[in-house]
């Protein structure tokens, strides 16, 4: 969040005599909610690891890393991954992603930067940038290196928000056209990656390929609408039913019994 104030601020260009003053004001402001927001996390935290005995030492084998073959699953989804190597964050929004990027490179250049960089460091030390992060203090005691997909989301999330807006525009006339080449390129790569998954395996990659080509047909039908609101609204309502197609199948319901029975010999020997 400050790295992107900070990209905001210097890409905003304010009058020279204001940014001195503006940048201290928002530095300030910025620690000020570092430590309000951390403080929930990190006071437990704190007590946590005071009283643990499960050692976290530095340089800590790097096997929850994402395996390379497993970047797949940006673009499809399997329903048999394991949740920490889990990539997805839906056709729909890869989709929209593309299209923010392609609709302002500018706007959305830092997003794309990150998204770059958490793929490249959840492969942990199978990428240069990875083996360097993996001995800065601190940073080496990281357990597992696929959790920087959490910042991939986050990334992909701002850019299918300004993918929503571009659909809602204005936007002139190369614009559009280079949001439907954006949003026709990125239906197809789901498409081709999800038939060639369904060749090579027994499952059904049928989903992302008709949720990628719904998608687009949303994003061409937006452009061409004269109120294209109604289209960011089936945009989002696709995009939650994509999600909650992938997230309920992982759904493992227990019986209260069951699911406290597992440890409660332990419990009660401790």
């Amino acid at each position: 969040a400050v790295g992107y104030g900070a990209w905001r601020w210097r890409a905003g260009q304010p009058d020279a005599n204001r940014r001195a003053s503006d940048a201290m004001k928002g530095v300030a402001a910025a620690g000020l909610a570092l430590v309000a927001v951390g403080a929930g996390l990190a006071v437990p935290l704190a007590e946590f690891v005071g009283l643990s005995t499960r050692p976290i030492v530095a340089g800590s084998a790097d096997v929850y890393a994402l395996p390379p073959s497993q970047l797949v699953g940006v673009m499809v989804a399997s329903p048999d991954t394991w949740a920490e190597w889990t990539a997805t964050m839906g056709s729909v929004a890869l989709g929209l992603a593309v299209v923010g990027l392609a609709a302002s490179v500018k706007r959305s250049v830092f997003w794309g930067i990150l998204l770059a960089a958490a793929l490249l460091l959840a492969l942990g030390k199978a990428t240069p940038i990875g083996a360097f992060v993996s001995v800065i203090p601190g940073l080496d005691r990281i357990r597992v290196p696929a959790r920087w997909l959490f910042l991939s989301g986050t990334a992909i999330a701002a850019l299918a928000g300004y993918g929503i807006s571009a659909v809602e525009g204005p936007l002139d006339g190369t614009g559009i056209r280079r949001v439907r080449l954006a949003s026709l390129f990125a239906a197809s790569v789901v498409i081709i990656v999800s038939v060639a998954l369904w060749l090579a395996s027994d499952g059904s990659f049928a989903g992302p390929a008709i949720f990628a080509a719904l998608a687009t047909a949303f994003v061409w039908l937006g452009l061409r609408a004269p109120n294209s609101r109604w289209a960011a609204l089936a945009l989002a309502a696709l995009l939650a039913v994509e999600l909650s197609s992938i997230d309920i199948p992982r759904i493992d319901a227990r019986s209260p019994e069951e699911a406290l029975g597992a440890g409660r010999s332990i419990a009660e020997r401790l």
